[in-house]
């Protein structure tokens, strides 16, 4: 089943309304009838994994405790546009970083971004229980929206990428310096106030590839600004300004106020109960600054202190944006009332400083061969993040990672596939004294890196091929390679990642008429290859019916049911959704009998728009055996 639109609906029996249907339904309700369940859908801008993440699990959970069914919230981690569905009514309920309401006109949240005004947990989280964020969220009454609630995901800081060189300890080091920034209108007009430029990504010019991964570790890029966490961004070998936090990032919960407005007055008190013991949760698992600079150097970055006189250095550098933002109503106002609750409200701990924590890779040398090549194959290893965590990966570098990857040798080449991204990448070997030396192809669009050393000896059904140390690395890259390289890598047969035995695939022959069945967990479609949130709403039993030129499914989980057309086309079976479904099974596809049934093989999307990461979804949810039940 794809989720390939960014809105999954509950169909079928269960009587569960969206909003946008609840209107008709309860004018046909007579006096005394109980309402009808409703089902509110939420689409979350972060991938799972994100701290956005337990906040939405959280109001799908909260839903069922607190209305005992009479509310139901289902959570999508599709991301895109996210304050665009909301507006459109797409969605009943968004969660979005505040930043992203300047794109749509909203500037009554850019008191959050203000330089140097929020500057510690304490005042962040006290802003989120005051009025100042009903204040700060009415703006988006303007555009349809209606603000639920708000509470701070971290402070974001100005980080130097050690590889560059660069020295940002100053407002001069900035000076013609490429900064990455992900922020809303004052977090980016800061950077050029303060002498910097705004990186651009997906851009290349000159040496720039506009691939941040590359440029950062190619020294090209010299800083970022983003949190001390920094979910999502090259993290590993970097100086942070502990003591400078540049402004703050805020998430939000927010609803289509027309959806909002359907509600009755039972499902509304339900409902905001939900979003306040939601907020209470989210509130109660900030992220502390000096708790988070220790995970930062446990990742091999390191947190410095500028001291009191260099800050006030960065705060006079970025007075005129301040007056500029000041100068505005709106904007203004908050900003006095930010300043007034900074007075009563007693700063927490800044970050601190600490310094990397380095790896200390095995010396066991016993059998291990450098001196040659491994065996031409293909290799495969399933890499779990609580595996990459106990060898001592960094928390980022084991959520990015987890997944079963494949790795294939032939003569001097070498290549790997990524099961949950979909992402490739390749390049060559060869013996260099007493290891192999991998290099990677120079491809900034393949999302992996295989390039370094290692040595190998037969294990088990495989390999096992440890990295070895070579001195250029950064303490968290040393850490990270260590933990992922020192495996078995099983030894399997055919090309890699599709499905065993290509050749012996029908395509050009309708598939047999008959019901088909399968049962997977979240797990199982996970360790597939699916990403996490895919997996959550595919998991269960599917039941598949083929006539003679149509399908048609049924999910029991989410009682989905869906139906189209088959045709045989270019040596593909074609399969249509009809104009109902939503179940996205258009697939390109061929089949083989196996078993007791019969294996798929997605071959991709009939309406087109096929990634990587839609087409490892894909095929970890149809290629296997479907068992025959008639």
């Amino acid at each position: 089943m794809r989720t390939r639109s960014t809105i999954p609906i509950a169909l079928g029996g269960a009587a569960l309304l969206s909003l946008a249907a609840l209107a008709p339904a309860l004018a046909q309700k007579g006096p005394g009838d109980p309402e009808p369940p409703i089902t509110l859908r939420l689409l979350v801008q972060d991938a799972p994994g994100r701290q956005s993440e337990p906040a939405a699990l959280d109001l799908a959970r909260l839903a069922e405790e607190i209305s005992g069914g009479a509310i139901t919230i289902t959570p999508s981690f599709e991301g895109g546009k996210v304050a665009e569905a909301v507006m459109a009514g797409e969605v009943d309920l968004g969660m979005v970083p505040s930043r992203d309401w300047d794109a749509e006109g909203v500037t009554s949240l850019d008191v959050l971004e203000a330089p140097f005004l929020i500057d510690n947990d304490a005042l962040a989280v006290a802003i989120a229980t005051s009025d100042i964020a009903d204040r700060a969220m009415a703006g988006l009454e303007a555009v349809g929206v209606t603000g639920l609630a708000m509470w701070p995901e971290d402070l974001r800081h100005l980080y130097a990428f050690n590889a560059s060189g660069a020295d940002l300890s100053s407002p001069a080091g900035l000076g013609d310096a490429d900064i990455l920034v992900v922020a809303g209108a004052p977090g980016r007009e800061l950077i050029p106030t303060l002498g910097g430029r705004i990186y651009a990504e997906f851009e290349a010019a000159g040496e720039l590839t506009g691939n941040r991964d590359l440029d950062a570790r190619a020294g090209l890029l010299e800083g970022m600004v983003t949190g001390l966490k920094g979910a999502g961004l090259p993290t590993q070998d970097v100086t942070v300004a502990g003591d400078l936090v540049l402004y703050s990032k805020y998430q939000m919960l927010v609803a289509n106020s027309a959806a909002l407005d359907r509600l009755t007055d039972r499902q509304r008190r339900y409902l905001d109960e939900i979003v306040a013991a939601a907020h209470a949760a989210a509130l109660g698992r900030h992220y502390a600054e000096a708790d988070l600079a220790t995970e930062r150097c446990e990742a091999g970055g390191r947190v410095v202190a500028l001291g009191a006189t260099t800050v006030d250095a960065f705060k006079a550098a970025a007075q005129p944006l301040t007056d500029a933002l000041r100068a505005d109503p709106v904007t203004g106002e908050l900003m006095a009332a930010v300043e007034a609750l900074a007075a009563e409200t007693p700063a927490s701990p800044a970050a601190g400083t600490c310094e990397p924590v380095a790896a200390t890779p095995s010396d066991d040398a016993s059998g291990y061969i450098g001196t040659e090549p491994p065996p031409d194959g293909t290799y495969r290893a399933e890499v779990t993040r609580e595996d990459l965590l106990a060898r001592g990966a960094t928390e980022d570098y084991a959520g990015q990672n987890a997944g079963v990857w494949t790795w294939t040798l032939e003569g001097d080449r070498w290549s790997m596939h990524y099961s949950r991204t979909g992402a490739r990448c390749a390049g060559s070997f060869e013996v260099v004294g007493d290891v192999v030396r991998q290099s990677d192809d120079p491809d900034p669009s393949a999302g992996c890196y295989g390039a370094g050393d290692y040595r190998w000896r037969p294990e088990g059904d495989g390999i096992r091929a440890p990295y070895v140390p070579n001195g250029s690395e950064s303490p968290a890259d040393l850490r990270n390679w260590v933990a992922f390289n020192d495996r078995v890598w099983s030894r399997i047969d055919g090309p890699g990642p599709a499905s065993p035995d290509a050749s012996a695939f029908i395509g050009d022959q309708p598939v047999p008429a008959g019901t088909y069945r399968m049962s997977a967990t979240t797990d199982d479609l996970e360790q597939a290859g699916a990403a996490r949130d895919y997996a959550g709403l595919n998991q269960g039993t599917w039941t598949w019916t083929f006539t003679t030129d149509g399908w048609s499914a049924v999910h029991d989980v989410r009682n989905e049911q869906c139906s189209g057309g088959m045709t045989v086309t270019n040596g593909y079976v074609e399969l249509s959704d009809t104009a109902e479904g939503t179940c996205g099974m258009g697939y390109q596809l061929r089949w083989r009998l196996e078993g007791d049934g019969i294996r798929f093989e997605v071959v991709g999307f009939t309406e087109g728009g096929e990634t990587p990461a839609a087409l490892a979804n894909e095929r970890a949810f149809i290629n296997r055996i479907w068992s025959a039940v008639s």
